[in-house]
């Protein structure tokens, strides 16, 4: 393929040249390859499935088209304020478009993987990093984001990608500069904004700009952070990052475990075994496996202060699981795992420090490959302390 649009009739790149004539834009040129490979069912199962393919490759193609708000964003794209708000409606149609059909489905084409998802995919990433903050995400597009997830851990998106992170607050505006060094439309905007709050301020009665003031402090109010609930706890005789320091350098860690066992206190702390849920055509890969269980962690790392976990890859060739056994602070899961979206596709199961000891042991005791843990062999485990 070739990126020079000197080949290209109708602007699109990459060019795929072939034989029997020149290949413009990356949906027909993959079609091509996928065609070529004969491995045809990558596209569909069938000839309508394809077609389908085709079709919504193509509608979520818009996406990408210039201009486009993931291009203001980044600055690749000279966009005013202004019209950020009417490209940014546009796409939101295409993005209802996109979730109205994944609702009660898995992937966009049929019962398994297409290039349809990895395409789409690609298309929709910048706006999930960028744009999406997570009431968007869980309110607006749902089930998107369930599909989003998914591909987000497949082994070849996150080798091509890296770990796909989610923004908390939109990114603003990239503030483009001109030639001089100056800021394109800010000092404009910057003027328009002071002649409209002088205009707005003179027409206000002052007893509204108190009240205004008034309605606004209930903002802010409204607004302030909520406290994480582990940090209202009463304090516990376990003190969480001392116990790990003591753990992980015990030369008998089961010892210190049977301790820990008897120091709780009821309400202190609860163990749960956590295990992604997953679907009949994951597990097959070892590396695919370990690269979900190295993207969960990284979702969950803000965790690391109030828990200590063991977790990795389970099971057999062909088999794998990833999966662990977590203490936690508190008698619940902690706000930063419900704070992943994703975490709705974990299964999680509570456990009683005084009846399953020698099963919390297991996991915390066999941190080498070659272990036997919950009926399935060690391959590689990881603490997260």
């Amino acid at each position: 393929m070739k990126k020079n649009q000197s080949q290209s009739v109708t602007g699109q790149w990459p060019v795929l040249v072939t034989k029997q004539g020149n290949l413009e834009g990356e949906i027909a040129s993959l079609h091509y390859i996928v065609e070529y490979s004969k491995d045809i069912s990558f596209l569909g199962a069938d000839e309508v499935q394809r077609a389908q393919g085709i079709q919504w490759k193509t509608y979520a193609h818009k996406l990408i088209e210039k201009p486009n708000t993931v291009g203001g964003l980044l600055g690749w794209d000279h966009i005013h304020q202004d019209e950020m708000k009417d490209l940014s409606n546009k796409e939101k149609k295409i993005f209802l478009g996109l979730e109205a059909h994944i609702k009660d489905k898995d992937f966009f084409v049929g019962s398994s993987l297409t290039l349809s998802d990895f395409l789409i995919f690609t298309y929709v990433r910048l706006y999930f990093v960028l744009s999406f903050n997570k009431d968007i995400r869980s309110k607006v597009y749902p089930k998107l984001t369930k599909w989003f997830d998914k591909l987000a851990n497949h082994n070849a998106l996150i080798e091509f990608f890296g770990v796909t992170k989610l923004n908390s607050v939109p990114q603003k505006l990239f503030k483009q500069l001109s030639s001089t060094g100056e800021a394109l439309f800010e000092e404009k905007e910057k003027e328009d904004a002071k002649h409209a709050k002088k205009a707005h301020e003179e027409k206000k009665p002052k007893k509204e700009k108190a009240d205004d003031a008034s309605d606004s402090d209930e903002d802010k109010k409204k607004e302030a952070k909520k406290p994480n609930p582990v940090d209202l706890l009463p304090p516990s005789q376990v003190v969480l990052d001392s116990w790990k320091r003591v753990f992980m350098n015990a030369e008998n860690r089961s010892e210190v475990l049977d301790k820990l066992f008897l120091d709780i206190e009821p309400g202190a702390y609860s163990f749960w075994k956590i295990e992604y849920d997953k679907l009949p055509e994951e597990g097959k890969e070892f590396v695919s496996t370990k690269n979900q269980v190295s993207y969960f962690l990284n979702q969950v790392e803000k965790a690391r202060k109030h828990s200590f976990a063991i977790y990795g890859v389970y099971g057999t060739e062909g088999n794998y699981t990833s999966r662990g056994m977590f203490l936690l602070r508190g008698t619940q899961i902690l706000q930063e795992f419900t704070d992943y979206e994703g975490f709705e596709y974990y299964k999680r199961t509570a456990l009683d420090h005084t009846q399953d000891q020698q099963f919390i042991k297991d996991y915390y005791l066999n941190s080498e490959a070659g272990g036997v843990v919950d009926g399935e062999p060690v391959l590689e485990v990881h603490f997260f302390n």
